[in-house]
């Protein structure tokens, strides 16, 4: 059965929600860059986020090729718009404006009931587990220690550090590659049909669907087990009870 269990984060083990439409989110942030001599409003602030981003990803998918799915570091993002107004802005800086804007979206964060002693299980089966997320490394790994699960894993890949995400095959292939796993004995579980299922299949993984109240894209492929996040006991048997046979 699967030695390696690579799990998605967001919608799969944590249960989120962030908003980062809301006017506060850039008052907040506009005050905040003001304070730092870089007069700007909240709207101007975000029409400039978003042209970053865009321009950045393009530049990304030049390299990359059209058919890639770039992730962009936010911490360059909000660092060049100090630099665009001439403002130096060290490494530091630009982490802790990035963390600002993300507590500054966040509205919930916790682990789905149940998860904490099922990864805990597994490591007891001896399962090796990874974390292959579509995320901001500078402040999803300040969320994983606050959700006490960051020590679980035995790897974790962040998509703005590969500067690709899920479902790109890339993405995969750096964490086989980087761990030394085998196709055969590793099993992706996510919410989303397209980035986590469809992409680990066309990695030559194997996938669980693991459906939770965050929807993902696409529906799943046939052949594919699905739990829901209810249903963590018979995801448990599925991964470890095989095993005992």
């Amino acid at each position: 059965m699967f030695k390696n269990i690579v799990f998605d984060l967001y919608g799969t083990l944590v249960d989120i929600h962030t908003d980062e439409e809301k006017d506060s989110v850039w008052e907040t942030m506009s005050w905040f860059y003001r304070l730092h001599q870089v007069d700007v409003s909240p709207s101007k602030l975000k029409e400039k986020y978003r042209r970053l981003i865009c321009e950045m990803e393009n530049e990304l998918k030049k390299e990359m090729g059209k058919e890639s799915w770039p992730e962009i570091d936010l911490v360059a993002v909000f660092q060049k718009i100090f630099e665009e107004r001439d403002i130096f802005c060290d490494q530091n800086l630009a982490q802790q404006t990035t963390c600002l804007f993300r507590a500054a979206s966040l509205e919930k964060l916790c682990l789905y009931d149940g998860i904490e002693d099922l990864l805990k299980d597994l490591k007891k089966a001896d399962k090796k587990l990874y974390l292959l997320t579509n995320a901001q490394k500078v402040f999803t790994e300040k969320e994983l220690e606050y959700l006490k699960i960051k020590d679980l894993f035995d790897g974790i890949v962040y998509s703005s550090e590969e500067k690709v995400r899920k479902p790109d095959q890339r993405f995969f292939d750096g964490l086989i590659e980087r761990y030394q796993l085998k196709k055969n004995e590793t099993v992706m579980i996510g919410n989303d049909t397209i980035c986590d299922v469809k992409g680990a299949l066309n990695a030559s993984l194997s996938a669980i669907y693991l459906k939770s109240n965050i929807k993902g894209n696409g529906k799943c492929p046939k052949g594919v087990k699905r739990f829901n996040v209810t249903e963590l006991g018979l995801l448990k048997k599925e991964l470890v009870q095989k095993d005992e046979i």
